[in-house]
């Protein structure tokens, strides 16, 4: 449970996943769709973040980091 944990499936997925264990009609097929689900979501977070980071790292590039904060690019950008 761990494991999976730490792979990002919540513990109603990992209940999903083991159920497939003990389903003698469950097919390969299920686990790796649920798989490859996790995957997509995993990369919209991926590309989500990378969009933030960019914005952030060009908001932090526009501020010297000097003077009144009241005049900072970064808090005008907010």
């Amino acid at each position: 449970i761990k494991r999976a944990k730490s792979l990002g499936f919540t513990l109603k997925e990992i209940r999903e996943l083991l159920a497939f264990r003990h389903d003698p009609t469950a097919g390969k097929e299920e686990v790796k769709q649920q798989t490859e689900a996790k995957i997509a979501e995993i990369d919209r977070k991926i590309r989500d973040l990378t969009r933030i980071r960019d914005i952030l790292a060009t908001l932090d590039s526009r501020c010297d980091g000097h003077g009144p904060a009241s005049e900072c690019p970064i808090l005008d950008a907010l």
